[in-house]
């Protein structure tokens, strides 16, 4: 869901990937419903209900815990992003607290699995974006233009392995 990948964006924001999924872990079990294999994310109207202090306990930080709120309490319209335009998806996600640029591409390209045009270069690349079933060379640090560029690192870690024909500027 729309919800579920802005607060992943949230919980990702400047920790490492262990210790965000160690703490959305706690949050799917805490506010989630289990299921026979596993555990569903949480509703957004149950998040809504929740208090800053019981986020805060499963491990976010105080801002975290207001963003996810905040995003939850919002009221925009979750399901309509994907109708809207790159730069409209952008502005609606960068107007809530705590989601900025990098949540917005973040977000397009993950969720919507659209590559916004700062993540464009790098993933046309034919080194950074091998055909299924290939066996290309991948691209590392040092082996591209961008390095040490976080929106090239980002699309390095994240669309390594997309087909080319996946990858659009819509």
């Amino acid at each position: 869901s729309a919800f579920e990948a802005l607060v992943v964006a949230i919980t990702t924001q400047q920790i490492s990937l262990l210790a965000a999924a160690a703490i959305r872990g706690r949050f799917v079990r805490h506010f989630g419903t289990e299921h026979e294999v596993a555990w569903e994310f949480p509703a957004r109207e149950r998040i809504a209900a929740a208090t800053p202090d019981e986020i805060v306990a499963l491990g976010f930080s105080r801002s975290k815990a207001a963003y996810v709120l905040g995003l939850a309490r919002s009221e925009l319209d979750l399901d309509a992003l994907a109708s809207l335009s790159d730069d409209e998806v952008a502005a609606a996600i960068t107007a809530l607290p705590g989601l900025g640029e990098w949540s917005a591409d973040w977000f397009l390209a993950r969720h919507l699995a659209l590559v916004p045009p700062p993540l464009l270069g790098a993933v046309e690349d034919a080194a950074l974006v091998p055909l299924a079933g290939q066996q290309d060379h991948v691209a590392g640090p040092g082996q591209a233009d961008g390095v040490g560029d976080p929106v090239a690192e980002l699309a390095r870690t994240h669309f390594a392995a997309v087909p080319k024909r996946a990858v659009t500027a819509e």
